[in-house]
This record gives C-alpha cells, sequence and structure tokens, in this order.
C-alpha cells in the first residue's frame, strides 16, 4: 500500500474525512434550508460536538471562526483544517507527518472532494489550496 492510497482509506485518514464531510455538505444543501457559509459552520459545530462527546475540545469557537474566515467559504480548506486540528490532539508526530506530506494530502482531498461535487464547483489549483492552508496553519500553530 502507498503513502496515497493510506492517506484515501481507512477510518479518520484526509480521504475518509473529505468524503464524509463532503457527503455531509451535500446533504444540507439538497434540503436548501440554509445558504454554503451556514452549512460550514454548522459541520464544524457538529464536529466540535462529536470531538467534546470523545473527550477532546479541540474545536472551540474561536477556532472554528478563523476556520470559516480562512476558508472563504471553500470546504476542503474546512476539511485539512479538521484533518489539521485532529491531528494535533493526537500529538506532534502526527502533524509532523501531516506537514511533511501535505501536497499528497491536499491532493487525496481535493479528489475526494471534486469526485463527489459538479464541475463548477470542483477546486482546480490545489498549490493556492496548499498555500493559503500553510499560510493558516504557521498562524494557528502557536495557539494550540
Amino acid at each position: 500500500m502507498n503513502g496515497k492510497q493510506i492517506l484515501n482509506n481507512g477510518f479518520g485518514s484526509p480521504g475518509y474525512v473529505a468524503r464524509a464531510m463532503t457527503h455531509e455538505f451535500l446533504g444540507y444543501r439538497k434540503r436548501k434550508k440554509l445558504d454554503d457559509q451556514a452549512i460550514l459552520e454548522k459541520i464544524l459545530v457538529k464536529r466540535s460536538w462529536i470531538y467534546r462527546l470523545m473527550g477532546k475540545n479541540i474545536l472551540k469557537k474561536p477556532v472554528r471562526d478563523r476556520i470559516l474566515e480562512y476558508s472563504n467559504g471553500q470546504l476542503p480548506f474546512i476539511i485539512l483544517s479538521d484533518v489539521f486540528v485532529t491531528n494535533r490532539s493526537r500529538g506532534d508526530q502526527y502533524v509532523l507527518a501531516l506537514w511533511q506530506n501535505l501536497s499528497l494530502v491536499v491532493e487525496v482531498v481535493l479528489e475526494n472532494y471534486n469526485n463527489m461535487t459538479g464541475y463548477e464547483e470542483q477546486v482546480s489549483s490545489a498549490s493556492i489550496l496548499e498555500d493559503k492552508f500553510r499560510q493558516f496553519i504557521q498562524t494557528e500553530w502557536d495557539r494550540y
């Protein structure tokens, strides 16, 4: 099994998280009761609640607000942020592995997201997303 397959498969992997969060986003959107920004916020609040049930208070409101602000409405950015936050809570070795393989992680997240969304919503520039995410992580690193 190569690195991309590991990042794409298995419970909690970036690929799994991307599929789950995209599926949830599209489900909310299909019901048409919320705009996209409200859906993104709802997803982060729900994930925060799940993490608290697991004994990890890792997506507090200030963190969620910063993620939403930086995301500029892009679900793949929020997916990457969730992957970072959950791995940060597991320890520095996981964050280092994520950081060292970030290009591949972004590729996996985008492939899963793009496979589930329509052409007009697909994110074509992995490098722009990766650069923006790197900037976010560098400003957030000391807050955790």
